[in-house]
């Protein structure tokens, strides 16, 4: 089983669209899905946030000393995550659950033919490789800062690069330019309707 995972990572990294097909080609039940994604939120948790506990104390921070959070709102959101494991966990798989809609309902609303269930599949299969890179990232930036920094966005390239290309396969869509573009689109959409709609909560 090790051995398997091994190379399909190696595939994945090599022919994201070989390795998106051999992940699709598994068809693990509804309940290996669900222990799945459950796996791979917990992974990413205990990947993270130790790690960021220990870089992102707010103590350190000049503009939040003496607990003064709103002296530093773009740390607030940050340091309630690291010090709530659970609303790190569930807020990551809440974006895992809304990532995966968003690949299959909005791919099939241009032509695409994937489903929810495989999009659920690949986006875990993606949780894993970034649990993967992330544990890198942090490693390489524990005792090399500068160097981690090129890793995390490294690491970032290559989650967009393999999601672009999930989401190519699994709408059996042929151009994956068309799907970046189509993917930046949304991310601005999806993202400007949030804010629209956290604003309007906020005013009344």
């Amino acid at each position: 089983m090790l051995s398997y995972l091994v190379e399909l990572t190696k595939t994945t990294f090599v022919n994201p669209k070989a390795g998106a097909s051999a992940v699709l080609k598994l068809r693990p039940g509804d309940r290996t899905i669900v222990e799945l994604l459950v796996l791979s939120v917990a992974l990413g948790t205990l990947v993270v946030l130790p790690f960021g506990y220990s870089s992102s104390t707010p103590a350190e921070d000049p503009s939040v000393v003496n607990g003064d959070v709103e002296t530093a709102p773009e740390l607030a959101f940050l340091t309630m995550m690291i010090e709530n494991p659970v609303l790190f966990a569930a807020f990551q798989g809440l974006l895992l659950c809304a990532t995966a809609g968003a690949a299959c309902f909005i791919g099939r609303m241009v032509g695409g033919t994937g489903s929810l269930r495989q999009a659920f599949l690949l986006m875990i299969w993606l949780q894993f490789i970034m649990v993967f890179m992330n544990t890198i990232q942090i490693g390489v930036g524990y005792f090399l800062p500068i160097v981690g920094n090129l890793v995390a966005t490294a690491t970032f390239v290559i989650y967009c690069w393999l999601f672009v290309n999930f989401v190519t396969v699994l709408h059996g869509f042929r151009s994956v330019l068309k799907v970046f573009m189509g993917t930046v689109v949304s991310v601005f959409v999806l993202a400007f309707a949030v804010i629209t709609t956290v604003v309007t909560l906020l005013s009344l």
